[in-house]
């Protein structure tokens, strides 16, 4: 991504929402890091292999007899039926297979929780009538530290650092993807911490392989020949849209979303754009905030890159990744309770809420994700089996 600024206005009764201020169809180019793009095919295996110990100390603890038994058996299993035969023994003896099921946490009411600055205004409400509360990335620590008492941990967050914003590892159960680092899977195991896996469509770029003669995509591939069924996330960009995906999935009747704030607090003006990118990004470190415990705008690398826009007559400051994850939002939250009113809840002065109940001629009109032929990109979740 370039390291301008770019400043767009949304024009709610015009043809087009984001106006922007560069050439007409100007576009950000949104990619992971090369550095960390290449090893997801390694890390995705380094993983498996994590997963595999868990499982199988898990397997010979719940029911010795029956690991046992697999064990004495294993010498005449073709290898290539090593894993399905292991997840058989596993599921068989009740034993827990370290990855999200569907509907295990059917009926229950999930207190959602992203790290944005807002978190800190409803935390103390709903955190205490939740069955379960999740903590994405940083929220997870936060809320610990407040005293809010997460159940679990959950990131996508592929970057080493997950690992600074995890170094105290809460006595939670984690929800990692199995694209994460995998010295973060490694610093959570040495640590005795809970750990269930689950897949995040990261987009790996390899040639489709021949699966049981279906023709499937080379990430899928991984996921379903090293890990049992599971989900495999795609919806928006950031972690809460992946946990929201994850927590249908589960089963939560009711899901309740805090600090998903998708957009920046800002605490003091913006510099003029004639000043210069350094007096930008120091402005985004000393007066925007981006983070419930107070971290600013570019903490952990976040893109220096911000968007504003006006809804309603408020002007909101964000990023491309955020926008187009408040849209996912907004368009989840309609989707879902659709079918089963007021299972997803907004909390918060934020920019999904901004966008609520706004029609689909006017969430079309903001930026959105478009592929490499220039079509719109909608990301879904799926089912890896």
């Amino acid at each position: 991504m370039g390291a301008a600024r770019t400043r767009r206005r949304i024009k709610e009764r015009e043809g087009l929402s984001f106006e922007s201020t560069q050439a007409p169809g100007a576009h950000i180019h949104l990619q992971n890091p090369v550095g960390l793009k290449n090893q997801y095919p390694q890390w995705i295996h380094e993983n498996a292999c994590q997963w595999e110990t868990l499982a199988l100390d898990s397997f010979r603890q719940h029911d010795p007899v029956a690991f046992a038994e697999f064990v004495a058996a294993a010498p005449d299993i073709p290898i290539e039926k090593h894993l399905t035969a292991a997840i058989e023994a596993m599921s068989k003896a009740g034993s827990n297979l370290h990855v999200a099921i569907q509907d295990s946490a059917k009926g229950q009411h999930l207190v959602l929780c992203g790290a944005g600055p807002s978190a800190n205004q409803h935390a103390a409400e709903w955190c205490p009538q939740a069955d379960q509360i999740w903590g994405c990335n940083s929220a997870l620590t936060w809320l610990h530290d407040n005293g809010y008492k997460p159940t679990h941990g959950f990131t996508v967050d592929q970057t080493p650092e997950m690992l600074n914003e995890w170094r105290s590892t809460p006595d939670v159960e984690y929800l990692l993807a199995s694209t994460v680092h995998p010295h973060l899977s490694e610093l959570l195991h040495a640590r005795k911490r809970p750990i269930r896996y689950f897949h995040n469509y990261v987009g790996i770029e390899h040639r489709p392989v021949e699966l049981d003669g279906e023709i499937i995509p080379y990430e899928a591939w991984l996921y379903q020949i090293l890990y049992p069924s599971t989900l495999q996330c795609g919806s928006g960009l950031n972690s809460v849209n992946r946990a929201l995906d994850l927590a249908i999935f589960m089963g939560f009747a009711r899901i309740t979303i805090l600090g998903a704030d998708c957009a920046l607090r800002v605490d003091a003006p913006a510099p003029k754009p004639e000043e210069g990118i350094e007096a930008h990004n120091r402005w985004l470190r000393e007066s925007v905030v981006m983070h419930a415990d107070g971290g600013h705008a570019l903490t952990s690398g976040a893109t220096a890159i911000t968007l504003t826009g006006v809804i309603d007559g408020r002007e909101w400051l964000t990023k491309p990744d955020m926008i187009i994850s408040a849209v996912h939002l907004e368009k989840a939250r309609q989707a879902h309770n659709r079918r089963d009113p007021g299972r997803v809840v907004l909390i918060g002065d934020t920019l999904p809420n901004a966008l609520k109940d706004k029609p689909d001629d006017y969430l079309s009109r903001l930026p959105a994700l478009i592929d490499g032929d220039g079509k719109p990109s909608a990301l879904v979740a799926e089912m890896a089996f």
